[in-house]
């Protein structure tokens, strides 16, 4: 993304979680821990943002056999996503979006975040060497981010 228009679309829905999140904290401090977690190293441009929505990676079987380059990278692309992405649509978050409803917005992500990095790390277990190439790469992946302190899924670390 570039650095100027991620600050132009994005810092404005930042501003309003950070002292949202901190607002709501006693209501679920853990959850809300993460949300802050996450947000404050946006600040930083140099934040690994990625994460993966729940119900992309299980609509991937098992191999990617018979798929050539072009289709493993479009899987890859469809199961990523960008937190400041998702901050700077501001159809779901913007300032006309009651403040609720962000909260309840940023619970259903950390949420997701959870959920899917639970989710994978139990068929990883569960499956072995039939889970899937992609299955695999992502979960390397999350195994490497959460022991980086420069990644968002480091808040996530042993949740």
């Amino acid at each position: 993304m570039d650095p100027l228009t991620d600050a132009l679309t994005y810092a404005p829905n930042l501003a309003r979680f950070l002292p949202l999140v901190q607002l709501h904290i006693n209501e679920d401090p853990e959850r809300m821990r993460r949300i802050q977690c996450a947000l404050t190293k946006l600040t930083n441009p140099g934040t690994d943002d990625t994460y993966f929505q729940r119900g992309s990676l299980s609509q991937i079987s098992g191999g990617l056999k018979g798929l050539t380059d072009e289709q493993i990278l479009t899987i890859a692309r469809n199961i990523m996503h960008s937190l400041r992405r998702d901050i700077a649509n501001n159809n779901p978050n913007g300032f006309l979006v009651p403040n609720d409803v962000v909260i309840q917005n940023l619970l259903r992500w950390e949420e997701n975040v959870r959920h899917t990095k639970n989710k994978l790390v139990e068929r990883i277990a569960v499956e072995g060497a039939a889970a899937g190439q992609v299955h695999k790469s992502v979960a390397r992946y999350i195994s490497r981010n959460e022991d980086n302190a420069n990644s968002i899924l480091s808040c996530f670390k042993g949740t």
